[in-house]
C-alpha cells in the first residue's frame, strides 16, 4: 500500500489512519541530517563531535571524553545508542536490540548507562556496562511507559517519568544498590493530576529541576530532595530540558521559542536564583512535557558551563500527507 511511513516505536504511533469510506490518509517524512555541534556561551559554533553522521539525544560521560547517543537505523527506523569517543570522534555501537534504545543517562562513575527500551512491553528502564560486557539488565518492569533522565550525584537513584493513563506523567525516583531487581522498589517522587517529566539531580543532590505544565504551559520548577516539600517557578513563558552546571552555581533550560537559557543560583541551604538570562537560539524544537522522544533534538552542557553540545538540523524536514480513495479496491484478486 504505502513504504517508509513516519512512525514512532517506542509508542507505537503511526502516521496513519483509514476511515469506514474507503479512504486512506498517510504521513511521510525525511529528517535532516543533525550532527552534534559544540557551541559557546554566545552561540558561536566552535567543533564537531562524531563528524557528519545524524546523532540525537546527546549525554556527555562525567569525564566528559566519551558521549552516549541516539543513531537512528534507516531500515528499522529503530534508534540504538552509540558511544563517541570526544577527543578522536570514532564512534562505537553500545546497543542493537531491534526494539530501539534511547534516553542514554550516565551513571556518576561513567561506567554505566540507564536508557529506555520497549522490549516486548511498554518502554521500560534497561542498564549496561559501557565496555559493552555483560547482557543489559532490565531496572523496573512496568506497564505504564518509563523514561529516565538523571542519575543522582551520589549514585543512589536514577530520576525517571512513567506515564499513567489517570495521572498522565508523574517524576519517580529509583534507588540504585547491589540489591537485586525485585528490591528495587520505585518511590514516587511527584503525582498530580499535571504532567511532571525530564527530572535533573543538583550538584549537591539538594534539589530535582523538572518541568511541569501544571500553569498551563510547560515550566521548569526546582523541589526539594530527598522528599517533595515545595517547588520553585524558574523559566518564565515557557520553558523545558533543565540542566545543572557541575558547581550548582547556574541552571540551562530552553525557552518556549528554542532560546537557550541560563539562571544564576546562589550556594547555600536556600534555593535562591536569579532571573533567567538569554544565552543564544539553539534550533532545538518546541515539545511537549513528555520530553523528547526517538526523533527530538537536544543538547549537553560541559562541566564548566562554557560549551554545549547539540544536535542540530542541517536543513529542514520535509514531509507529505498522502490521500487514497477507495483503497480496498488495491486488495481485490489479482
Amino acid at each position: 500500500m504505502a513504504e517508509r511511513i513516519e512512525y514512532v516505536d517506542g509508542i507505537a504511533r503511526g502516521a496513519f489512519s483509514v476511515s469506514e469510506n474507503g479512504t486512506l490518509v498517510y504521513a511521510t517524512m525525511k529528517m535532516p541530517t543533525t550532527p552534534l555541534t559544540w557551541f559557546d556561551r554566545d552561540g558561536r559554533s566552535i567543533g564537531n563531535v562524531g563528524g557528519s553522521v545524524s546523532y540525537i539525544g546527546p549525554s556527555l560521560s562525567p569525564d566528559e571524553m566519551t558521549v552516549a547517543a541516539e543513531r537512528l537505523d534507516p531500515d528499522t527506523r529503530a534508534s540504538d545508542l552509540w558511544l563517541i569517543d570526544t577527543a578522536r570522534g570514532v564512534s562505537s555501537r553500545l546497543t542493537s536490540d531491534p526494539a530501539g534504545d534511547w534516553k542514554a543517562t550516565w551513571s556518576p562513575q561513567g561506567d554505566r548507562i540507564v536508557f529506555a527500551s520497549p522490549r516486548g512491553s511498554p518502554p521500560n528502564l534497561y542498564q549496561k556496562h559501557v565496555s559493552g560486557s555483560g547482557m543489559e539488565e532490565r531496572l523496573i518492569t512496568s506497564s505504564d511507559n518509563s523514561q529516565p533522565s538523571d542519575w543522582s550525584p551520589d549514585g543512589r537513584f536514577i530520576a525517571y517519568a512513567s506515564q499513567h493513563p489517570t495521572s498522565q506523567w508523574d517524576l519517580w525516583l529509583l534507588p540504585m544498590s547491589i540489591a537485586p531487581e525485585t528490591d528495587r522498589k520505585p518511590v514516587s517522587y511527584l503525582q498530580s493530576k499535571f504532567n511532571e517529566n525530564l527530572g535533573q539531580f543538583s550538584p549537591n543532590g539538594r534539589w530535582l529541576a523538572y518541568v511541569s505544565d501544571e500553569s498551563g504551559i510547560n515550566e521548569v520548577y526546582v523541589g526539594t530532595l530527598p522528599k517533595f516539600t515545595f517547588a520553585r517557578q524558574i523559566s518564565a513563558n515557557g520553558g523545558s530540558r533543565p540542566r545543572w552546571r557541575a558547581n550548582g552555581r547556574e541552571l540551562f533550560y530552553v525557552a518556549a521559542d528554542g532560546t537557550l537559557m541560563a539562571v544564576s543560583v546562589k550556594p547555600g541551604d536556600n534555593f535562591e536564583a536569579s532571573a533567567p538570562v538569554v544565552l543564544f537560539k539553539t534550533g532545538i524544537p518546541r515539545t511537549g512535557v513528555s520530553g523528547s522522544y526517538v526523533y527530538t533534538l537536544d543538547y549537553a552542557v560541559a562541566r564548566d558551563g562554557q560549551r554545549f553540545l547539540i544536535s542540530t538540523a542541517n536543513g529542514q524536514s520535509t514531509a507529505s500527507t498522502n490521500v487514497i480513495l477507495n483503497w480496498t479496491a488495491a486488495l481485490a484478486p489479482r
